[in-house]
């Protein structure tokens, strides 16, 4: 009896550990955004529904798409990066368009610094107005980021 009640303790303890020290992931707080410059809005990526992302870089999940909003003529766009890790994030901007073609409109390799938001405006290279923009970050495993994308008027 005394070894059952050993076991079941000991695993009451082990689960509490769970909730005490959940397992890293997404669970940390977002940067705040700074004030939206006028005549921008921020888009939502497509599967959360969010303004802005965090992840943590992992084999196969380089990839955010953000829905551009229909009935608006953007002119240009702000991309918006917070690295979580003194570390080099290779970032890329991908036009989407309905017809199923795509442009790289944005490409360049950042020494990023923990919590110090990078920011890069850029225009479409043809004046074509996307359906999604794919932001593609690469960088070291297990690095996190945080990640928002503007359109402006």
């Amino acid at each position: 009896m005394k070894r059952i009640s050993f076991l079941l303790s000991m695993a009451t303890a082990m689960s509490l550990s769970v909730f005490v020290n959940p397992a890293p992931g997404n669970s940390q707080a977002l940067e705040p955004l700074p004030a939206t410059p006028k005549n921008c809005i921020y888009f939502r990526e497509v599967t959360s529904g969010q303004i802005q992302v965090r992840k943590r870089s992992q084999r196969g999940n380089e990839n955010t798409d953000f829905a551009v909003p229909t009935g608006v003529r953007f002119t240009y766009y702000i991309a918006q990066l917070v690295p979580e890790n003194n570390a080099t994030y290779d970032a890329e901007l991908f036009f989407k368009y309905n017809d199923g073609s795509n442009s790289r409109v944005f490409n360049k390799s950042i020494a990023g610094r923990r919590f110090v938001r990078q920011s890069a405006t850029f225009r479409s290279p043809s004046m074509r107005q996307p359906f999604q923009i794919n932001f593609r970050i690469s960088t070291a495993r297990n690095n996190a980021y945080q990640i928002s994308l503007l359109g402006c008027k």
